[in-house]
């Protein structure tokens, strides 16, 4: 189920020792034949990545293009060139390259051809998240979510790619699985490197559902995986669906780092909060996980689902909604202790909370918040550091709004509008008035600040394709080479 066209909650930890020993394999370069290493992907007029051809001492070398019109090459008689691909080439969407090395023809794979325009079509499916990289040999993103038809009776499996801020392909897996797998839901990013923990769940069996946290190194290889539910203590709890929707990655100077994620658990007969604790360096340490399965009156509806937390200076702060199902449901919004014990619970929201984010140190200055959250009916408020909400809004009624970034004092938010189209919204810290809005898409899931300080979207394509977006700060589509 790989890309058309060549085509988690990913955490991401980047220790020092990847960078300088795991990143100097991460280019788009690429062996396409025996003895000619390049780019799989090019772009209609830049001159693209290296084509480099391997002869003996003294070999002549003649590259060619199929088709009249179709690209020049920048040296087409020595071993290295580059190719600029026509406009007509970027109707084909692919051009076929050849190379003589002393009378012989090399005949490489077709290469595709990208317009000049970032927006990216990557395989069947969607991405639920997106972060960028910062790695040594090259900057730009990772984009996770699924593959597959997006129907819910289809099967699907997790898949992500890693692409230069040109929105070339670096990599991309598949992850092959056993079971039907939904989608890697989320991505967090922390630190410098490129190791990555990606957070998610799937079906094992019939009706049958387990998380689980993978651990990829830079090739995209899984390292480490951790099935929380599995822990032997809890076996008897796990009987038919668990989810992990989001998470964090909690650092500690003195203590191991971990991971807190979110999302629910279905016990039989209540849908429960569910809050997980992975030790990083102890992945088989399982014990410090936790269900919020207390059927009192705190917890007293059949249905919860969380679906982000944030960390404090004394707990946490976790979203979601909760009802009498998933679609008869209401925004709730928890605050726990350190130890995962509830605090406080709002639900007095009229909408469903999907992603709480930290607010900027230039927010923090001026107003007594901390957080932001955002949700469906456009709503969008700030929190302080008990959960308290204030400045909330709700734009339009049409809107969905599934994750946000905080870009100085204006908050970059996408998702969905009148269940038609992408949407990205811009919109200044406490305003009630958007100042930007810009429709991408099909479905807009996650969004990223780049390197580059231009935004990264990511979502589906109307024509139901994984699918990233870049745009500048009006919110309108920039060229994947800057002039």
């Amino acid at each position: 189920m790989l890309s058309k066209k060549k085509g988690i909650i990913v955490l991401s930890l980047m220790l020092l020792v990847a960078v300088m020993a795991g990143c100097s394999g991460d280019s788009t370069t690429t062996e396409l034949i025996e003895g000619v290493e390049g780019p799989d992907q090019v772009i209609v007029g830049v001159e693209s990545d290296e084509f480099v051809a391997t002869g003996e001492t003294g070999s002549s070398y003649i590259w060619e293009v199929a088709g009249a019109n179709m690209g020049i090459f920048t040296a087409p008689n020595d071993a290295n060139t580059k190719f600029i691909p026509s406009e007509e080439a970027a109707q084909y969407g692919t051009v076929n390259i050849s190379v003589m090395i002393n009378n012989t023809e090399k005949n490489l794979p077709s290469i595709e051809v990208l317009k000049n325009e970032s927006k990216t079509e990557y395989a069947e499916g969607t991405f639920h998240a997106i972060v960028t990289t910062s790695d040594k040999k090259r900057e730009g993103y990772i984009a996770a979510g699924t593959i597959g038809p997006l129907a819910l009776e289809e099967a699907k499996n997790p898949y992500m790619v890693k692409a230069d801020n040109r929105g070339l392909i670096i990599d991309q897996k598949e992850f092959d699985r056993d079971g039907r797998f939904y989608d890697v839901q989320d991505i967090a990013h922390w630190g410098l490197g490129d190791s990555y923990y990606l957070i998610g769940y799937g079906e094992v069996s019939s009706g049958f559902y387990k998380s689980f946290v993978l651990k990829l190194n830079n090739k995209m290889e899984i390292e480490e995986e951790y099935n929380p539910e599995d822990e032997d203590s809890q076996e008897d709890q796990v009987t038919t669906k668990v989810y992990l929707r989001s998470g964090i990655v909690s650092t500690h100077v003195f203590t191991s780092d971990y991971i807190v994620a979110v999302g629910n658990y279905d016990d039989g007969e209540t849908v429960l909060p569910y809050i997980t604790k992975i030790n990083i360096a102890d992945g088989s340490d399982k014990e410090d996980y936790y269900f919020l399965n207390e059927k009192d009156t705190t917890l007293s509806n059949p249905y919860y689902n969380l679906e982000s937390i944030v960390e404090t200076d004394d707990g946490y702060i976790a979203v979601g909604y909760t009802g009498n199902s998933r679609n008869d449901s209401d925004g709730i919004l928890l605050t726990l202790n350190s130890d995962f014990q509830i605090k406080t619970l709002e639900t007095d929201f009229g909408s469903k909370l999907y992603k709480i984010k930290e607010v900027s140190q230039e927010i923090k200055n001026n107003k007594n918040v901390e957080f932001v959250v955002v949700g469906d009916n456009g709503y969008i408020a700030e929190v302080d550091s008990n959960g308290n909400i204030a400045n909330s809004t709700k734009l339009e009624s049409g809107l969905v709004f599934r994750d946000v970034i905080v870009d100085g004092t204006d908050y970059v938010v996408v998702g969905e509008e009148d269940k038609e189209q992408g949407v990205v919204v811009k919109i200044k810290s406490g305003s009630s008035n958007y100042t930007y809005k810009q429709n991408y898409g099909r479905y807009l899931y996650g969004v990223a600040k780049a390197t580059d300080n231009d935004y990264l979207l990511a979502g589906h394509s109307a024509d139901e394709n994984s699918y990233v977006v870049k745009v500048d700060s009006n919110l309108e589509v920039v060229k994947r080479v800057k002039e």
